[in-house]
């Protein structure tokens, strides 16, 4: 349901529907972060701290290659911004889809 939400948010273009779409996203949120933050101290609980330092430099390494890509191809022109909002929203979209593959029960034992 949130990567449906963050897929509708490439097509808000009016003030109603951007409002909308944010209270779905925001009712939303608090539910699932709270699914997130479980499932990521359990893995901390399992695997110690390399898990927690593993993700932390995987998530900035990702975000700031990511960002900064998108970042450089708006400023040079060579995409628009609403080309750039809709990748963002893309992105958005599909690890919220992806994050539900994260499961307590595959992690291996150490």
């Amino acid at each position: 349901l949130m990567a449906f939400i963050d897929f509708l948010r490439i097509f808000s273009t009016t003030t109603g529907f951007i409002t909308m779409v944010n209270a779905a996203y925001q009712s939303i949120y608090g539910y699932v972060s709270n699914a997130w933050t479980s499932i990521y101290y359990h893995h901390a609980k399992k695997i110690g701290p390399q898990f927690i330092v593993s993700m932390e430099i995987g998530g900035n390494f990702s975000n700031t290659i990511i960002w900064g890509i998108l970042y450089i191809l708006t400023t040079t022109k060579i995409f628009e911004i609403n080309t750039t909002f809709s990748i963002m929203f893309l992105i958005a979209a599909v690890s919220a889809l992806m994050l539900r593959f994260i499961r307590t029960d595959n992690i291996k034992q150490r």
